[in-house]
């Protein structure tokens, strides 16, 4: 019974060496300057949608794509699903007014 009792403890304590190892890998990977999430991009807005160009590509969403959008003082966060959003800088959009004219494209 001692034998699987360590060796149940043993499986528990890899397992979880396992989870704080693969975060770690991740975090390495997604936030390197040369990953996508923070490579640089190009955006155009326009009344039909968003089209995003880097250099791993280009996409192209309309703006009834996103099922909806969050903001904070600086960025506004166009949520495709509840895992996945398009972040865009409020200082990449423009002037207040420019800001307003996505919101609204984004209610339509």
């Amino acid at each position: 019974m001692t034998v699987v009792a360590a060796s149940f403890c043993v499986g528990i304590g890899l397992m979880v060496a396992g989870t704080f190892y693969k975060q770690r890998i991740y975090r390495k990977v997604i936030l390197s300057p040369e990953s996508w999430f923070l490579s640089q991009q190009t955006v155009d807005l326009d009344p039909s949608g968003l089209a995003a160009k880097g250099k791993y590509g280009e996409v192209r969403y309309q703006w009834s794509s996103f099922s909806y959008h969050a903001e904070d003082d600086r960025n506004l966060y166009l949520f495709i699903d509840n895992s996945q959003a398009f972040v865009l800088p409020k200082a990449a959009v423009g002037s207040p007014g420019q800001l307003a004219q996505v919101k609204a494209w984004l209610q339509s």
